[in-house]
This record gives structure tokens, C-alpha cells and sequence, in this order.
């Protein structure tokens, strides 16, 4: 950006760099700022209403919805999609729903609406619907390990943990020591009470050089049902250190 103040994308992965180091203030501004020369470019409205959902920052992001509704870019997939991540904020599941699901219509190529949904589905136990869904976005994009993490979620659910762990263990083969697979397959083997499977895992995981985050919110989540407030705060640290632009 200081070689060139004017070149667009350098600035909107700036803007990301700050949002990734919970700068949220900062990313704001520089996308305010490039807003201000550039009114009609609705990538640059795109990131700043998706910052704005990231910083929880809602009324902000449905006022910047509202005041594009009568230009072209409202006529797109990718608009009805930003009010399916706004209701997703609001955790109003019915209406991420409808907006994702028109999103699809409008653009039936864009895997992250099927996530999306999938997502939404698995959380109210429609498991079958969720691994429709994610069965189109692997279709689409195949080597997204997001996709395949969430498809084995839905496995565990539809059939057993066997299933899910082998379904893993296949991808595996395909992403070798990927931290969020082998953070999964650790986390079905704790469900599912086998504990000597699940400290193999353990070990495996801190011994990667790139971490997981699902795996320390699960040890969270793991540590309040047991009451084990210090490892509570000890994860809670370590997915600080990982995830400084996570707010929640």
C-alpha cells in the first residue's frame, strides 16, 4: 500500500490482515477510506459489511445492506448471501436460511451458500438436508478440508462414530497432517469415551506445527461441562494466541 495507495486489492488484504489480528477499529478505517474514492465498487461494500458482522458491529452492517437494496449488485447471489451471513449473526436461522437458499438459486455455483447451509442444518438436526448440502459444496470444491470436516460432523450424527472417524482417517490420505482432521477424529474418539485414542490424538495435534482452533474450543467447551475452570482459561489463552480476530 505504500508503494501504491490506488491499487485496490492491496488494500482490501490489508483491511483482512488487520481483521485476522482482531484490529477491527483499523480495518474499519481503511475500508472507509477506500469506500470514500471508490462509491461504486461493491467489493469493497462487500468486505466492510463482512467486517462489520465479524466485530458484531450488526446495526452497522444492516444500515450499509439497506443502502445498496435499489442498485444492481441487490439483483446478485452474493447480496442475498450478505443477508444470510447478517441473519446468521442475529441467529435467526429461519431467515439465514431463506436468504442463503435464494442465494443458491441466483448463483448455483457458490460452495460457501452450501456450507453455509449445512452448517445452519446440522445445528437444528436436519441431517439429512445438512449432507446435502455439503455434498454439493465438496462437488464444487473438493479440496476444501472446512467441507469435509463438517461432512464427517454430519456422519457421526446420521450414522456412528466408526463411520465418521474412518470417513477421517480416508481424508487423511488425501490432506496428510492436517490439523483440523486429525483435530476431529481426537474429538469424535473423546465423545465416544475412548480415551487412550483420544490423548494418541492429543499428542499427534501438539506436536503439528499449524493448530487447529475447533480442537481448543472443544477442550474448552469440555473443560466447563467438568467444571475445570484453570484449563478452561489455559485453552482459552491458546485460542487467543491462534485466533486474535475472533471476537466471540
Amino acid at each position: 500500500t505504500d508503494l501504491s495507495e490506488t491499487y485496490i486489492p492491496s488494500r482490501l488484504l490489508l483491511s483482512e490482515i488487520q481483521i485476522n489480528k482482531g484490529l477491527f477499529n483499523a480495518a474499519i478505517q481503511t475500508l472507509l477510506a477506500l469506500q470514500k474514492e471508490h462509491r461504486l465498487n461493491f467489493t469493497i461494500k462487500t468486505a466492510l459489511i463482512k467486517v462489520y458482522l465479524s466485530s458484531y458491529k450488526l446495526d452497522d452492517a444492516l444500515r450499509e445492506l439497506r443502502s445498496i437494496r435499489n442498485s444492481q449488485f441487490s439483483r446478485t447471489g452474493d447480496y442475498a448471501s450478505l443477508w444470510g451471513q447478517y441473519y446468521l449473526a442475529r441467529k435467526n436461522n429461519y431467515h439465514a436460511i431463506k436468504y442463503f437458499q435464494k442465494s443458491v438459486k441466483m448463483d448455483p455455483i457458490n460452495d460457501m451458500n452450501y456450507f453455509e447451509l449445512a452448517g445452519i442444518f446440522l445445528k437444528i438436526r436436519k441431517y439429512k438436508l445438512a449432507k446435502q448440502n455439503i455434498g454439493k459444496a465438496i462437488e464444487i470444491d473438493p479440496t476444501n478440508v472446512k467441507y469435509r470436516s463438517l461432512y464427517s460432523k454430519i456422519l457421526y450424527e446420521l450414522e456412528d462414530v466408526s463411520t465418521s472417524i474412518g470417513y477421517l482417517r480416508a481424508q487423511l490420505k488425501i490432506f496428510p497432517d492436517n490439523p483440523m482432521l486429525i483435530s476431529n477424529i481426537a474429538i469424535n474418539y473423546f465423545k465416544s469415551g475412548q480415551a487412550k485414542e483420544f490423548e494418541r490424538y492429543s499428542k499427534k495435534i501438539s506436536k503439528l506445527s499449524k493448530k487447529d482452533d475447533s480442537f481448543y474450543k472443544f477442550l474448552i467447551k469440555s473443560s466447563k461441562m467438568d467444571e475445570r475452570f484453570g484449563d478452561v482459561i489455559k485453552y482459552s489463552k491458546e485460542l487467543i494466541k491462534l485466533k486474535p480476530g475472533d471476537l466471540k
